[in-house]
């Protein structure tokens, strides 16, 4: 879940991914650390888990997303678990007409096991 409450805080405070390795920052959160390689690296697992899709349809479907989104939408993080099995979640909201739409962009398990989280850090 730590890595979860990293990525949403350095994407929903629009924050630098250096801020991560600076140590001050640690002192500051209440998490596990982590260093900006891990984070990047568990951030690009997430955006590129898309069950049953090949990368051409993974292409077409966010061509899609992006003609119903706009240029004005915003973006949702999700995060739970149930039992030892974490997942994550990425939304994008935007409006059409008089209502507002909620998509799912991306989910995945963070089944990263700590002994390859840890060479990461």
């Amino acid at each position: 879940m730590e890595i979860f409450k990293w990525m949403e805080w350095v994407i929903v405070r629009n924050q630098a991914l250096s801020k991560v390795d600076d140590p001050p920052t640690h002192s500051l959160i209440n998490t596990m650390p982590i260093s900006s390689k891990a984070l990047l690296r568990c951030m690009r697992h997430v955006a590129t888990k898309v069950p049953n899709f090949s990368p051409m349809s993974t292409a077409i479907l966010g061509a899609r997303i992006a003609v119903d989104m706009g240029e004005k939408f915003g973006v949702l993080f999700d995060g739970w678990a149930s039992g030892t099995l974490h997942f994550v979640a990425v939304y994008g909201l935007f409006s059409k007409g008089v209502f507002y739409i909620k998509r799912c962009l991306r989910s995945c398990p963070l089944n990263m096991d700590k002994e390859l989280m840890f060479t990461l850090i």
